[in-house]
Formats: C-alpha cells, sequence, structure tokens
C-alpha cells in the first residue's frame, strides 16, 4: 500500500498537468452537431472569388485565387488550452506562399453540456457557431470580443447538400442576413458539412442601377450600381499522413 501511495503521489501531479493541457474537444464524431472538424493533420483548399463594382466612378474588378487551410500544430493559448493553428497559403500570380495564422478551438462547457467552435483571426476571437445546434436559433459571433453584435442564424442542420467539394448527407446552413429585391441584393452565409467543415461562403451586397429602361424588370446582377461579392468554395480536402 506504502508503494502504491508513492507512486500515486508522484503521477498524480503528471497527470493533472496533462489534464490542464487538453483541447476541448467536446462531442464525439459521431455525435449529429460535429459539423467542424478540429485535428492536426487537416487541410483544406477554397477557390475565392472576389469581385467589386462602383458604376458611377467605372471601376470593377474581379480577383480569383485559391486559399489552402491547413491545420499544422496544437499550441496553448494565454488560458492554458490548447489551439489549433490554422497556417494559410495562397496561390495566385505570385508563387504559393504563407500569408498568414489564424487559431481554432472546440470549447466544450461541461456544466452547460455546450460546446462553441471558436476561431481567432487577427487576434480578435469570433464564435463559429455553438451547440445544440437549433433551428430557427441566433447566436452572437463577436460574443467573445470587444466588436458591435454579429447576429447569425441557423437555418437549417442535417439536410442534403452538395459543392464542388463533394455531395454530403447532412449539413448545416448558418445565415448572417439574406434579402432580394428590384433594388437590393444580399446573399451572407455559410455552409458546413457534417465531419467536414466549410465548403461554402458566400457575402455579396448589390445595389442596382434605375437609371435604364424597364430596370425593375431586369436582374439586380445585370445592372449593379455599387456592391461586392465573395465567394470561397471549398475543391479539394485531405489528411497529411
Amino acid at each position: 500500500m506504502k508503494n502504491i501511495a508513492r507512486i500515486l503521489a508522484f503521477a498524480l501531479p503528471v497527470v493533472v498537468a496533462i489534464q490542464g493541457c487538453k483541447k476541448d474537444n467536446g462531442p464525439q464524431p459521431s455525435s449529429h452537431e460535429y459539423y467542424q472538424p478540429v485535428k492536426v493533420g487537416e487541410w483544406y483548399r477554397y477557390a475565392v472569388d472576389s469581385s467589386y463594382w462602383n458604376h458611377q466612378n467605372h471601376v470593377a474588378g474581379k480577383v480569383l485565387y485559391t486559399l489552402i487551410e491547413n491545420y499544422d500544430t496544437d499550441v496553448p493559448n494565454n488560458a492554458g488550452k490548447l489551439e489549433t493553428r490554422i497556417k494559410i497559403e495562397r496561390i495566385d500570380a505570385q508563387p504559393r506562399r504563407v500569408v498568414g495564422f489564424s487559431y481554432i478551438q472546440r470549447f466544450f462547457n461541461n456544466a452547460k453540456q455546450q460546446y462553441s467552435v471558436e476561431r481567432v483571426d487577427g487576434d480578435v476571437r469570433y464564435v463559429l457557431f455553438r451547440a445544440p445546434l437549433l433551428v430557427p436559433d441566433t447566436f452572437n459571433r463577436n460574443s467573445k470580443n470587444l466588436l458591435p453584435a454579429d447576429i447569425w442564424k441557423n437555418m437549417a442542420v442535417g439536410v442534403n447538400g452538395s459543392g464542388l467539394g463533394g455531395n454530403y448527407e447532412y449539413t448545416m446552413r448558418l445565415t448572417r442576413f439574406e434579402h432580394a429585391d428590384s433594388l437590393v441584393v444580399i446573399n451572407d452565409y455559410e455552409l458546413y458539412a457534417f465531419n467536414v467543415g466549410m465548403y461554402k461562403k458566400e457575402r455579396t451586397y448589390l445595389l442596382g442601377r434605375t437609371d435604364t429602361a424597364n430596370w425593375q424588370h431586369i436582374p439586380v446582377e445585370q445592372r449593379i450600381d455599387t456592391g461586392f461579392s465573395y465567394t470561397k468554395v471549398m475543391v479539394d480536402r485531405g489528411q497529411i499522413k
């Protein structure tokens, strides 16, 4: 018994130290709410289309490029929790290069049996989404920072979906704002696939011109006065062996 006691006395602080630096993984991957894996070695390749218009100033342009997000290592944050660092690389007319790092963390609240997926970009922490996932439900993406409230809504969970990266049995749609009429088109949403992650993001804000004949019957996209459109679509993903 004395030997066992000595072993426990030595081992317990070590175990506690290890536990203190564990990741908050939240639900198991079999959970129906597992829409953003946070795992070292995962990589995602996105095609990005960024366009803008200003008819009055005769300005318009389009920028096409590829982003690669590589979940490359786990690092401790200021609270002693492990976050997964995301290395972001860009490919365009220039050679492939690192353009920055982000950090992502799955935070599990055992008392409430809730978890959130949080991402840090430019030292600002955002809540990508929280679970349990209810429809409809809203959450403040800026609840972990000092920026003005940014309210998102769970529009659909567990429905079929598809994208350039494949077809998915279960998807989730998060929407910030959507509206369309004869003057304005706004689409601001994100799509996630179960056990895959985000496979599409769109931010489109367009104001249509009204100085053409029968403008009410012409789609806003064909008579843009000002606005921009940003789409980020997953085209490939994998696991570093």
